[in-house]
């Protein structure tokens, strides 16, 4: 059974996901409903995941919902397959976001706006699954420390939020297949006995709120900068014409700024 000492830490967790994200403001907070603010749409997941790992690591182990029973279940099915393929799936997002912009299928931002966006949920994920799994230092099912969270899919459901972000708008089935990846990193991080159930739940509330966060914060300064270029460009690029008559007769005044 958990200790009060890792419960109390963990409802913590809850705290500062629900404080750090209701803290932004939303623009319509005086006409919109608590559920349909935007704060409320980057939490509530996370939020939810979290609780449902608390739940299984605070009840009696010999319960079926408890971590212990849910990792007997997954290593007691023979027909279980055991690989490591899940390093590799954890960043299938961000090969298929920028394959398909290489095709010509245009996501939500340009090529510096979205590695920027990645690079800082990725930093985000990093930071917090680092400090967690020092601060908590839970054992491994199959031995050795740092468990929880589960890095692995917090890195997954990080890139699969923002293969969501970028591609949403276009179809929804770029955001299936992103987090078919996610669901699949942790799946096999417990069935591979690397992970418990909690490892994984946690670790992918981490990552989908580290990218919420970056995109509901993110200014597009990269965007700005470049129109801004543009659009001195386009004024110091311009043909003048105009009509001019001269001692010798009518003509034509042409100046070309470039």
């Amino acid at each position: 059974m958990l200790s009060t000492i890792k419960k109390e830490q963990l409802f913590f967790i809850l705290l500062l996901i629900s404080s750090a994200v209701y803290g932004q403001k939303d623009t319509l907070k005086t006409t919109l409903k608590w559920h349909q603010r935007k704060s409320f749409k980057v939490a509530a997941v996370p939020m939810f995941l979290t609780a449902a790992a608390i739940t299984t690591m605070s009840v009696d182990q010999h319960t079926d919902i408890s971590k212990y029973s849910i990792q007997s279940e997954f290593l007691e099915q023979p027909q279980m397959i055991r690989t490591n393929i899940e390093d590799k799936f954890r960043y299938a997002p961000v090969a298929m976001v920028y394959g398909l912009n290489l095709v010509g299928i245009k996501g939500e931002n340009n090529f510096g706006e979205r590695t920027i966006i990645l690079s800082k949920a990725i930093l985000l994920q990093h930071a917090i699954t680092t400090v967690m799994k020092r601060g908590f230092h839970m054992a491994r099912p199959g031995g050795g420390g740092y468990s929880f969270p589960s890095a692995h899919t917090a890195r997954a459901f990080a890139t699969a939020t923002f293969m969501h972000y970028e591609y949403k708008e276009v179809s929804p089935w770029y955001s299936v297949a992103g987090y078919s990846f996610a669901v699949a990193t942790g799946a096999l991080r417990v069935v591979n006995n690397h992970h418990w159930l909690p490892d994984v739940l946690v670790g992918a509330g981490i990552g989908i709120l580290s990218t919420k966060l970056v995109y509901l914060t993110h200014k597009h300064k990269l965007t700005k900068w470049l129109d801004r270029w543009g659009e001195k460009k386009e004024k110091e690029s311009k043909l003048t014409l105009l009509p001019s008559y001269t001692g010798e007769g009518p003509g034509v005044y042409l100046n070309l700024q470039l």
